[in-house]
């Protein structure tokens, strides 16, 4: 993943552009869409702790993050790197206009529509965009002797709201230098052959990077 973020850098493209365009990518494909793509919608999380005043701590508990909802034209043939570029420089501008702020309202009352009137989603599922990503992962650098002296093996970091939300939710963070994606997704709405099959995708272009070009 080293050379996937330099590459990234080199196209002045950032992680989280990288993962919504595999993850677009990995759709059009599923879905068959060639050259004429298809608009998706996606939810971008932004950790406003630093953003407040005064400025929350990470030691503080709670959940301080708004969301910016993007729609983004994505097809199976445009190049990976071009579409995480265009993706990195929208959500860039947008949260430079303080979007995750001033469309809060907005977001709130299209969430509460959605709960409240399932048959304005498609086919009623509640799915308010395709995809959800953090923009800013986290890093977790807690030392292997503190969580074995726990006993903890492994741990997932994400959040979940009951009713709305989007199709596929991606929660990546930093872990010992490492970076790990934890994929999440609606049950039983979609299967996880159909998920399996997405993942697979999504690893396989970040991982060849290069044939991406």
């Amino acid at each position: 993943m080293l050379f996937s973020m330099q590459m990234c850098e080199s196209e002045s493209s950032d992680l989280n552009g990288l993962l919504i365009a595999a993850s677009l990518r990995a759709v059009a494909k599923f879905k068959g869409t060639g050259s004429r793509g298809e608009h998706y919608a996606s939810v971008l999380l932004l950790n406003c702790r630093s953003m407040l005043e005064p400025v929350i701590p990470d030691s503080t508990a709670g959940f301080y993050h708004s969301g910016i909802l993007k729609t983004f034209h994505a097809t199976e043939t445009e190049p990976l790197l071009k579409l995480a570029t265009r993706i990195t420089n929208d959500v860039n501008e947008a949260v430079k206009n303080r979007k995750h702020f001033t469309d809060m309202g907005d977001l709130n009352m299209l969430m509460a529509q959605a709960m409240g009137h399932p048959a304005l989603t498609p086919s009623a599922s509640m799915r308010t965009a395709l995809i959800s990503n953090v923009r800013e992962p986290p890093c977790h650098d807690a030392d292997k002797e503190s969580t074995s002296y726990l006993n903890l093996k492994d741990w997932v970091t994400c959040s979940s709201i009951n009713g709305v939300g989007p199709c596929l939710a991606l929660y990546p963070d930093f872990r010992y230098g490492c970076l790990r994606v934890s994929f999440v997704y609606c049950s039983p709405l979609f299967s996880a052959e159909t998920m399996h099959k997405l993942v697979d995708d999504i690893s396989s272009m970040l991982n060849n990077l290069d044939d991406q070009l």
